[in-house]
This record gives C-alpha cells, structure tokens and sequence, in this order.
C-alpha cells in the first residue's frame, strides 16, 4: 500500500473515519514500523494541543519544538524524506489550530480522576473502557472516571498487566516514571520504577515505547521487550518469552508445543535456579498445557511431573531432572 493521504490521516485522529476507511488506516499502520511512528507522532501532538487550552506560553512551545524536530530530521533525511515531513508538520499545525480554535470556544469540564494502590497483594481493575488492570503488590495506578473521546490515558507506578481494549479511534496510552506506552489494543506488561530498570513486555499486539527524556521511540512486536537503565538513559530491545514476564497476573505457567529443555529453561528464569537434564531424557516429545505458578520451584516441579514423565532431585546447589522411575 502507498502513502495514504493526509485528509484520511486527519480524519482518523479527529475519529470521522468510516468503518472501510479504518480498515485502509490500520492495514497501513500494520505494514511498516514507520507508518507507525507517523501516526502515534500525531497523536501526540493532537493530545499535546488538547492540553493546552488558552495559555499563549505553552502554546509556543509547542511550536518551537515542532520547528525543532524538523530542523533534525532536516539533516537526518533526505530531500523526499524532508518534503514529506514538512508536509505531515504542516498538516499537523492545521489540526493544531483548529483545535485550538474550538478550545477557545469550549470550556473542558473538569475530570474526576481515580486512583488506586494494591496493597500486601495483586488487584484486578476493569478501567471504564472494559480495559483489564492486574496491579502487582504495591503498584498503582490513576485514571479518569470517565475517558475522553479521541484518547485514553492512564499512569501508572510499579508493575502492572494490561489486556487493552481495542478502539483505533481512542489510543491508549500509559505513562510511566521513565517510559510511556502507546497502544490500540494489545496484552503487554509494564513495570515502571523511579530507581531501577524499567521494563515492558510485549504479548499481542503492537505497542510504541517512548523514553520521557523526549528520545525517539520503538515499535514492539509481539515477544519483544524493553528494557531502559534511568542511571544512563539507555533503552535495549530484546527477543524473549515476554509470557513469563505476565505469570504473576494470573498465577499461570503457559507452555505451547514446548520441549522439557525448553520447559526448564522457563522455570530456571521463573524462580532463579539452576535445572540439569540427564542425557537419558527423551528431549523430542513437545508438550502443551499449562500449570500454576507456585511460590515454590519444587511445587511446581511436582505438578508437572503428575502429566509430564519426569522426576526430579536436588544436587549441591542446583536441580536434576532424570528418566521416571
């Protein structure tokens, strides 16, 4: 597919798009990371014209830093590259404007705004939009009664599980201490600290990940996950079985067409221990299931030995599995 045009981009912002029309928008968003960007890039500044109301002070700054960012891509890209981004800036200053102009018109009503902690414990949150919120212990997390029209957003401290629910008209988008996230609807994981790493997960669907510190972004793909270091600033991206990230929501270990090997490399991340297996262990035979996440290894171990045939035991430090009696 090509370029779409810049009258059906801003249509789908401003959510006037037909049924057949958000088909043609999200088809395009799915088919590179780029056209990904392009659209959360105007969302954010169309959410950022929201908030700005009638003050004239931050009104130029949103200005500056749009005439700043074309500045760098000015050296970064080439002449085509250039033309199309003044393009997609101009049609963005267009919608800024129009914005604008209604706000100053229309007064916003004030948003009541909930907040919610998990204390000694998991919570489970169902947000106004049916959107689903596992907060693990000590999380939480803030949002408004009522969600707006063209977006959702939350914030959130410590570690959480969202399944969000789809609505290409509302982006979803979760601010962290470090990181924000943006979705159209996706299972991710996301565990914002002040002081330590900072990591979000990737289950289903495509999410954008952005620094705070005005850094560029990264679309996810399912099984990839984010990890960013607040001492250095530093974001790393990484292939990994980002499920394992989310078994606390649901206190479920999920294995699909999984051999033991793969299995104990599972359990040996899960629960930080070493697993050996005997050489005489039939490694072909797959397995699929799943079992809960014990507090223990050795619980877990034995759950899986009442379908999987294998026994354990445990040697120095570490823990062997062998042929079933």
């Amino acid at each position: 597919m090509t370029q779409i045009s810049e009258e059906l981009m801003m249509k789908f912002i401003t959510n006037r798009c037909s049924n057949e029309e958000l088909r043609t928008v999200q088809q395009w968003i799915d088919e590179s990371e780029d056209n990904a960007r392009q659209i959360f890039e105007l969302e954010r500044i169309a959410m950022l014209a929201e908030s700005l109301k009638t003050d004239k002070h931050q009104y130029d700054r949103v200005w500056n830093s749009i005439n700043d960012k074309i500045s760098e891509d000015k050296l970064r890209h080439n002449r085509l590259r250039r033309i199309r981004i003044l393009r997609w800036s101009a049609a963005a200053a267009v919608f800024i404007g129009i914005l604008l102009g209604s706000i100053f018109i229309l007064r916003q009503p004030k948003v009541e705004m909930i907040e919610l902690t998990a204390d000694n414990g998991t919570m489970t949150i169902t947000l106004p939009d049916s959107t689903k919120v596992w907060l693990n212990r000590y999380a939480s997390i803030t949002y408004p009664k009522t969600f707006a029209d063209d977006r959702r957003i939350v914030s959130i401290s410590g570690e959480a599980y969202f399944e969000v629910t789809h609505d290409t008209s509302r982006p979803f988008t979760v601010d962290g201490k470090w990181l924000n996230v943006t979705v159209l609807g996706t299972k991710f994981n996301f565990n914002s600290s002040e002081d330590k790493e900072n990591t979000v997960s990737l289950l289903e669907g495509k999410i954008e990940v952005t620094p705070g510190n005005n850094k560029d972004g990264v679309v996810l793909s399912p099984g990839q996950k984010v990890q960013f270091n607040p001492q250095n600033g530093r974001m790393s991206i990484s292939q990994v079985n980002t499920a394992l990230d989310a078994v606390w929501h649901n206190r479920l270990i999920r294995f699909h067409n999984a051999t033991i090997a793969e299995i104990a490399a599972d359990l040996e991340e899960l629960y930080n221990v070493e697993i050996t297996i005997r050489n005489s262990v039939d490694n072909s035979r797959t397995y699929s299931g799943s079992t809960v996440y014990y507090q223990s290894v050795d619980s877990t171990l034995e759950a899986l030995s009442e379908t999987i045939p294998f026994d354990f035991s445990y040697h120095g430090y570490g823990i062997i599995i062998s042929d079933k009696k």
